[in-house]
């Protein structure tokens, strides 16, 4: 027995029907009927059957496998998206208990430069650069908690490359001076990038360059 959802039209046309087996099995079918026309009217109709059976179950097969995929992605985006806002939540915590220690260095140190640093020239140097350097760690642990957050990309803007060349430098002067590495500097315009990016970038190129560096040749860096 044949089952078809449509009516065929006197133009002919294409229907997909399939043929009931017994049991609840059944099996697709293509029938296309085309009108032989003879003076005006229908004369006879040509019928073409053809058992699309394997084709159908392939392309349902394919679908299912769609739709598992698409269940799986959303779930893996929902589970990126839980992942993030853990992400975000740590790292503002982080950086809230961080800070803390860091004003305190910060505090002290001023209140020790300000009380003995006329008797003590050297020691007042050295504050200067604890203090420089609490300050820029300071900067880099809002960096982390910005660089956590998902819309990252509306955080590009002008940037001093060169105050944050500086800053590495003044960072890893005992490293620099190890290594007797001679760091010349030129110029470099102001750049529209991401400031904690753009020193991640140079930070790696300058320490990479000292940490393999030929041991008895002091290396240099442009």
């Amino acid at each position: 027995m044949y089952r078809k959802s449509h009516r065929l039209r006197a133009t002919g046309g294409i229907r997909s029907a399939h043929q009931t087996l017994g049991d609840g099995d059944f099996r697709y079918h293509l029938l296309s009927l085309t009108p032989v026309w003879k003076e005006g009217a229908i004369g006879r109709w040509v019928c073409i059957f053809t058992d699309i059976h394997e084709q159908k179950m392939i392309n349902q097969l394919l679908e299912n496998r769609v739709d598992e995929r698409t269940r799986e992605l959303q779930q893996a985006n929902h589970d990126l998206e839980y992942s993030n806002h853990e992400l975000q939540q740590f790292a503002y915590v982080a950086s809230h208990d961080l800070k803390e220690p860091l004003r305190k260095i910060q505090v002290f140190s001023n209140l020790i430069s300000s009380k003995f640093g006329t008797e003590l020239p050297e020691a007042e140097h050295y504050l200067n650069k604890i203090v420089s350097s609490a300050a820029r760690m300071n900067s880099l642990i809002t960096d982390v908690l910005e660089y956590s957050k998902i819309s990252i990309g509306g955080q590009f803007r002008p940037t001093d490359v060169n105050a944050i060349l500086r800053e590495i430098l003044d960072d890893m002067e005992l490293l620099v001076r190890e290594k007797g590495a001679i760091v010349k500097m030129e110029d470099v315009p102001l750049l529209h990038a991401i400031p904690s990016q753009i020193r991640q970038v140079f930070q790696n190129i300058l320490s990479n360059a000292l940490k393999f560096s030929r041991k008895g040749i002091s290396p240099k860096s442009m």
